[in-house]
């Protein structure tokens, strides 16, 4: 008696890159607005800032024009959190916000 084998399709591996690059995507960016409310909440001088790690992505998506609201503590007033949490994506490369002064012997 013969039997077929049906042979199951595979995935292919750029599926996988792209599910891969898209969950490090929603993380990292999560993980940023979390660094910048707190940065946010340091700098205005409200202390380090109470709430969940989401509460970052909380007050972009449902909290725009309250911030406090998503943290759960107070933070600054929209305008001067949104100055602050905004430029930490680009402040998590190093060329851009890095404060390296030009060696001690080339001209300026």
């Amino acid at each position: 008696m013969l039997t077929s084998k049906a042979k199951t399709p595979h995935r292919s591996a750029d599926l996988d890159r792209l599910l891969a690059a898209a969950v490090l995507l929603v993380g990292g960016g999560g993980l940023l607005l979390s660094v910048g409310g707190q940065a946010a909440s340091l700098l205005t001088g409200h202390g380090f800032a109470a709430g969940p790690v989401i509460a970052g992505a909380r007050a972009l998506l449902a909290h725009r024009d309250n911030p406090a609201a998503a943290w759960d503590s107070p933070m600054p007033d929209p305008p001067a959190y949104w100055w602050i949490v905004a430029p930490s994506p680009l402040c998590s490369s190093r060329s851009l916000c890095s404060s390296r002064s030009a060696p001690s012997g080339s001209p300026r």
